[in-house]
């Protein structure tokens, strides 16, 4: 979590506090598989970001991309990107 600048001169920045209290839902955000889901949906709240996407049955009309990225520690992950063709 961001924390939210309280001393200086910065902490008088209410704009910056504004940005701050945004991105932070984007740093805990979760991926839902629902069977009875026809359409992807993003849902924010103040606390998280919840992304809903339809069973592996729908996901067939998708293409899968692969990502290898360096997350926090220089440990190896991956993020999966769904496109569709319009």
């Amino acid at each position: 979590m961001i924390e939210k600048v309280m001393k200086g001169c910065i902490a008088r920045n209410k704009k910056l506090n504004e940005v701050i209290g945004e991105l932070n839902p984007l740093l805990n955000i979760e991926v839902e598989l629902l069977d009875y889901v026809d359409i992807p949906s993003v849902r924010y709240s103040d606390n998280n970001v919840i992304i809903t996407l339809p069973d592996s049955s729908v996901l067939s009309e998708y293409d899968e991309e692969v990502f290898d990225v360096v997350e926090s520690g220089n440990v190896a992950g991956q993020r999966y990107f769904l496109t569709k063709p319009v």
